[in-house]
């Protein structure tokens, strides 16, 4: 029941390893889930849930992007982009160079993860990610109901002008 209510306030994207978590989204009325890289297959997520229920699966190298994309995902998050405690588990740094790769190549969007700040975001906007993801940016925010709508002012480009990062 309490996360049935979450579900059906928020109709939040769930992560999840386990097929109860993704069978829970999908039931309970939830827009689509974040699949972790060693999570359930894309391909059995979108079997099971169609669009426009949203899959998007975690990659940690370019090799597995085209893989979700042709699974069925509907999104990646590529990461780690920058040195994060977080990330660690999961390797070096992929850097700029192949954040833009991944993007250039990528047949769904692309989202920067790790190690992303206020300083590098619009890096990883201008490398061609859809988007960025982070930890530390938004959880150390002390006011986060006007450093957010600030933050994506710094980081839109010229012509996207008050709408902010993709």
């Amino acid at each position: 029941p309490l996360l049935q209510g979450v579900i059906n306030r928020t109709k939040a994207v769930f992560a999840g390893r386990r097929g109860a978590v993704v069978t829970l989204a999908g039931m309970g009325g939830a827009h689509g889930v974040h699949l972790p890289s060693a999570g359930l297959p894309v391909a059995e997520v979108r079997r099971r849930y169609p669009p426009p229920f949203l899959i998007v699966r975690s990659c940690h190298g370019l090799r597995e992007v085209p893989a979700a994309a042709g699974e069925g995902a509907d999104a990646v998050v590529l990461g780690p982009v920058f040195e994060t405690p977080s990330k660690a588990a999961y390797g070096s740094p992929l850097g700029l160079n192949a954040l833009r790769e991944a993007c250039a190549a990528s047949p769904v969007p692309v989202i920067g993860l790790g190690g992303i700040d206020g300083r590098n975001g619009r890096e990883v906007l201008e490398a061609g990610a859809a988007g960025l993801a982070a930890i530390r940016l938004f959880c150390c925010m002390e006011r986060p109901l006007t450093e957010v709508p600030d933050l994506r002012k710094r980081l839109s480009r010229p012509d996207e002008g008050a709408g902010g990062a993709r």
